[in-house]
This record gives C-alpha cells, sequence and structure tokens, in this order.
C-alpha cells in the first residue's frame, strides 16, 4: 500500500512539474487576435479586387461598340455570324461551296480589302477559298473584322416543304410534315439527299422551350445506307 501511494505521489508530481510549461503555450481562448478594424480592409480590398475586372470588361464593350460595326448581322450560307473578341466569326458547314460565296453584312459598304471579292451595297461576294479573315469598311466610317471557319465535320441540312418552322412551332407537335428534304454532307465525298422525309416535334416539356426537339424519319430506300454493317 505504501508503495503504491508513492507511485501515486510520484505520478502526481511529474503532472505538476509539467504544469508550468504547457501553461506557456498560447490557447485559443489566449492566443491574440486580430484587430477587427484589420479584417474591414482585408474585406474591402477583396471587394475593390472583384470589381476590377468589372471596369475592364464595361471598357472594352465601349471600345467594340465605338470602333466597330457590332451593331450588324453578318451571314453567310445559312449561317449567321457571332460577334467575338470584337470579331464575326462565321462557322459554315461542311457542304459550303467556298469559290462562290456571298456574305450579307445588313449595312451600307465601302471596301473589302481582300483581292478579287466584288461589293455591292451591303453584300460581298467572290472566292473564299483562301480568306480566313476579311476586313469590312462601311459607308459610315466603320469597321468589321470576319473570321471565317469552315468544318470539316459531316453536316445535316433541312429543306421543310410547304411549311415554315414557326408554323410548325406554333402547332403540335404530334403533326406529320411529310415530303421534306434532307442532306447529309461529309467532307470530300458525295452529298446524300432524300426528298421524302416525315419532319415532327417530339418532346413533352421540352415542346415548350425556346429550343425545341425535333424528330426526322428517312425514307426506307435510305435505311441501307445509314444502318450498320455486319461486323461493324
Amino acid at each position: 500500500m505504501k508503495q503504491m501511494t508513492a507511485l501515486l505521489l510520484a505520478a502526481a508530481f511529474a503532472c505538476g512539474a509539467a504544469l508550468p510549461a504547457m501553461a506557456e503555450q498560447a490557447t485559443p481562448e489566449t492566443a491574440a487576435q486580430p484587430d477587427p478594424t484589420e479584417w474591414a480592409d482585408e474585406a474591402q480590398d477583396v471587394t475593390e479586387a472583384e470589381e476590377a475586372p468589372v471596369y475592364q470588361q464595361a471598357d472594352a464593350q465601349e471600345v467594340a461598340t465605338g470602333e466597330t460595326a457590332a451593331s450588324l448581322t453578318v451571314t453567310a450560307a445559312d449561317c449567321t455570324a457571332q460577334f467575338i473578341d470584337e470579331a464575326y466569326r462565321l462557322f459554315l458547314p461542311v457542304n459550303t461551296d467556298m469559290a462562290a460565296l456571298t456574305i450579307e453584312t445588313g449595312a451600307e459598304l465601302a471596301a473589302a480589302d481582300a483581292e478579287g471579292l466584288t461589293v455591292d451595297g451591303t453584300t460581298v461576294s467572290g472566292d473564299f477559298t483562301n480568306i480566313e479573315t476579311l476586313n469590312l469598311t462601311f459607308t459610315d466610317g466603320k469597321a468589321a473584322r470576319v473570321e471565317l471557319y469552315k468544318s470539316q465535320l459531316p453536316s445535316v441540312s433541312f429543306t421543310l416543304n410547304g411549311v415554315t418552322l414557326d408554323e410548325i412551332q406554333a402547332g403540335s407537335k404530334g403533326v406529320k410534315y411529310k415530303g421534306n428534304s434532307v442532306t447529309i454532307s461529309q467532307a470530300g465525298g458525295s452529298d446524300l439527299t432524300d426528298t421524302d422525309v416525315e419532319f415532327k416535334g417530339r418532346g413533352n416539356t421540352t415542346w415548350k422551350l425556346d429550343k425545341r426537339p425535333y424528330q426526322f424519319k428517312l425514307s426506307r430506300r435510305y435505311w441501307a445506307w445509314i444502318k450498320p454493317k455486319p461486323g461493324c
């Protein structure tokens, strides 16, 4: 019993000896806390840093509007250009005939900087085979840059028979429109055209959205062309 009591006292003494050293270490309650005013200053600095890109974006938009004809619509080969990085970018399908292309600008043109092109009113036409960038000037003194990108991926195009897409969208999704044409084009190959295609809307909730889904059915004689071969 005396031996056990001595061991307990020794252990208690050892723990007591360690207490002063532990007391010198900072605890969460005793650690120095930042001045609340410093937090406010740091928060203000972050807010100002986040607002900087907004000012830069506004400046860039002002330059684009003031120095280019940013309000124009540029179309070519049934495609409408996207205004990106102060340039009109035309993403043309694979079946576009670049040797006989016409670009409609929607504003009176004064000149185009590429040779061999014809400027007539609001259009510029000619051989665009080797033209990737076209700089246009207008009679009002403004300018615009057009960049042309021709896809090498297969494309599908439709020609509706006696109906417009607006009329289809205004009607029921279940109405089947017959006698339409579809052309499937690929780079370096001949086009496949079916002139007896059934076209209709599809979907439930999606049929009420701005971008609507559609469904088409090829005539029977063309299924052999697109049906996978055995072993593929």
